[in-house]
């Protein structure tokens, strides 16, 4: 009798052993899900902002520039937030050397970003050449 009781109390302790460890597990699964959608929509936030700025600075529209200007101060602190360490350091280069598009070492600098964010959200898988980068994002092949 004894021992049926100690069989059925252990099988009850497994079950509660197993069941805890899986809402522990399926709770790490979900905040590192939330933390991946809260670093990818900083960094295209950030690309975001960018175009938005450009375009603005082109057409000469200083509201929409002011706009972009406040969408990028809130990438950059989400970035240096949630940013990984290779992003972080890419887009310090760039603000620290260049801050604006008007080279094509700022260019280069910028597209680095870029890949830098890809390498980071893919997990280094289907990376492209920065070369396509620079077309997609700025209508030239930059390396």
């Amino acid at each position: 009798m004894k021992t049926k009781i100690i069989v059925a109390v252990a099988g009850i302790i497994g079950i509660l052993l197993g069941v805890g460890a899986q809402h522990i597990f399926s709770q790490l699964a979900e905040s590192a899900k939330h933390y991946q959608e809260l670093r990818t929509k900083s960094y295209v936030d950030f690309i975001k902002a960018t175009a938005m700025i450009a375009i603005a600075q082109k057409n000469q529209n200083l509201a929409t520039e002011i706009d972009g200007q406040s969408l990028m101060a809130d990438a950059k602190a989400r970035i240096s937030i949630y940013g990984s360490k290779e992003v972080v350091a890419r887009a310090s280069e760039f603000f620290r050397g260049h801050g604006a598009l008007t080279s094509h070492d700022a260019y280069a600098s910028f597209v680095a970003i870029i890949a830098a964010m890809r390498a980071d959200t893919l997990d280094g898988e289907m990376a492209i050449p920065n070369a396509d980068i620079g077309q997609l994002i700025l209508s030239q092949d930059v390396q």
